[in-house]
């Protein structure tokens, strides 16, 4: 899809190759991926369904274990089903911009996937940890000030982990882009590559989350209205007064749910373009710094037999 992507750019230019990129492509990259779009949006929708029918159940009376069970075991299957479906359209993406077949990328996306997720669950499982901390270590009940703190630790190991793992944008795109590099490396070499451009990363990925973060806000906005007029109507209901929507607000929320979704899920596209770029960046910039110093010393070396030749005569 790209020819020069090996260029040194600056974030404005970055974005604007990736925009390009995305806008010039719109017709092959949605004949290669509504289908993984179209099942994420289905499934998104369904996940909106079920919470909001788990929002109308939030009574004791009526919320039994068996149907928090049931409820639990539909979101964790929905949850994995995402998963599967963002790897599928991840791999698809990945191999219009490599080259690759599916069956060559499908793997290397698969173990980012889970590299991913146990970053997520370990995320978690100290979050959970640290909000548990005035508890554990009070001898009574803890004080207002004990829990402030530990939220005060949450919110330092939130921002040590944004910090940390803003490298790993480099090193996952120069993992599937390069079908020859190691898993490994991601939190090696290519790590230690991406930290020493990591001002560089932080600035591309603000203005990007800022830019799809309004988008967001666009697209989602008649599911979110929807939504929105639902949950007042369950209000007044709860508080004796008569539904106001309409019959059919259930069928409707789900197909606005899904269009949105849909329309979201291909525009998000343009972020992986926008790190593939960075990611040209950053390897044309370590290129050229390994040329420079080749070309210095090789200056040096012709000086130095020129001071031999001169002395001699």
């Amino acid at each position: 899809m790209e020819t020069e992507l090996y260029k040194i750019r600056n974030v404005a230019a970055c974005i604007k190759a990736s925009y390009d990129l995305f806008s010039t492509n719109i017709a092959k990259l949605l004949k290669r991926t509504w289908l993984p779009i179209l099942v994420m949006s289905i499934l998104l929708a369904v996940m909106q369904a079920v919470f909001t029918s788990f929002g109308a159940r939030e009574n004791p009376q009526v919320l039994t274990p068996s149907i928090l069970l049931t409820f639990s075991l539909v979101g964790i299957v929905i949850g994995l089903a995402l998963i599967a479906v963002s790897v599928w359209l991840d791999t698809t993406i990945v191999g219009l911009l490599n080259g690759k077949s599916f069956k060559t990328n499908f793997p290397r996306v698969t173990r980012l996937a889970l590299v991913n997720i146990g970053i997520v669950v370990l995320a978690v499982i100290v979050i959970k940890l640290l909000v548990s901390l005035p508890f554990i270590m009070a001898k009574g009940a803890p004080t207002a000030n004990d829990i402030a703190i530990s939220y005060g630790l949450v919110l330092a190991f939130m921002v040590i982990v944004a910090i940390s793992t803003l490298p790993l944008g480099y090193g996952y795109m120069k993992y599937v882009i390069e079908p020859n590099t190691k898993l490994h490396t991601v939190f090696g070499r290519s790590y230690c590559d991406g930290w020493r451009y990591w001002g560089y990363l932080f600035v591309l990925t603000l203005l990007a989350g800022i830019l799809l973060g309004l988008l967001y806000f666009v697209v989602m906005m008649p599911s979110a209205v929807i939504e929105f007029s639902t949950t007042l109507d369950r209000q007044g209901i709860a508080m004796g007064d008569q539904s106001g929507m309409p019959s059919h607000i259930g069928l409707l929320s789900f197909v606005t749910t899904m269009i949105c979704a849909a329309i979201w899920s291909f525009m998000a596209i343009w972020l992986m373009m926008v790190y593939y770029y960075a990611y040209g960046h950053i390897e044309a910039k370590i290129t050229a710094k390994k040329h420079n110093k080749t070309s210095l010393f090789e200056v040096k070396g012709v000086e130095s037999e020129g001071q031999k030749q001169g002395n001699a005569n």
